[in-house]
C-alpha cells in the first residue's frame, strides 16, 4: 500500500507541481522502418539474454554474485547499448540533439529525476542486508522498455 501512495505522490508531483509538457515529437518520415528497428533490437537482447542464461549454470544464477552481475552486465552492454548506438549513429544518422543530449528543459525535474532513480538504486542497500540491489541490466531495461513500448504504440 506504500508503494502505491508513493507512486500517486510521484505522479502528482510530475503532473502538478514540475511544469508544463514537452512538446510532441514530429512525425516520423518511415515509421515502419523505426517499428522494424526496434523489434529488431528487442529480439536482438531478448537473444543475448537468452543465450547469457544458457551459458551460466543454474547455480550461479541462484546464488548470484556481485560479480556474477558485472560479468552478466558487461556481457550485454553491446546488446543494449553498443549495437544499437552505432546503427543510429551510421545508419540512421542521427545527432547528438537525436539522442536526447539537449540543455535540460527543467532542471527541477532533471534534479529530481536523479534523486528519484539515485534512492531507488540505492535503497536496498541501505535496508535488510538479505536483499540483493537490482542489477544493472535490469534497471536499464526497465528503464528503456518504457520509451520502446512507448514507440511501438504511438508511433
Amino acid at each position: 500500500m506504500l508503494e502505491l501512495l508513493l507512486l500517486l505522490a510521484v505522479v502528482a508531483i510530475l503532473h502538478f507541481v514540475i511544469g508544463k509538457y514537452p512538446e510532441p515529437l514530429p512525425r516520423s518520415e518511415n515509421p515502419k522502418k523505426e517499428v522494424w528497428e526496434a523489434i529488431g533490437f528487442s529480439a536482438l537482447v531478448s537473444i543475448a539474454v537468452t543465450v547469457l542464461l544458457y551459458l551460466i549454470p543454474a547455480e550461479a544464477i541462484i546464488n548470484k554474485t556481485p560479480r556474477l552481475e558485472f560479468l552478466g552486465s558487461l556481457a550485454l552492454s553491446p546488446f543494449i547499448f553498443v549495437i544499437p548506438l552505432v546503427y543510429v549513429l551510421r545508419v540512421d544518422k542521427w545527432t547528438s540533439k537525436d539522442l536526447g543530449f539537449t540543455k535540460p528543459r527543467s532542471w527541477l525535474v532533471l534534479i529530481f529525476a536523479l534523486l528519484l532513480f539515485g534512492y531507488a538504486g540505492t535503497q536496498s542497500l541501505f535496508t535488510d542486508p538479505s536483499r540483493v540491489p537490482l542489477g544493472v541490466p535490469f534497471i536499464l531495461i526497465a528503464l528503456f522498455q518504457p520509451a520502446l513500448t512507448e514507440e511501438l504504440l504511438f508511433r
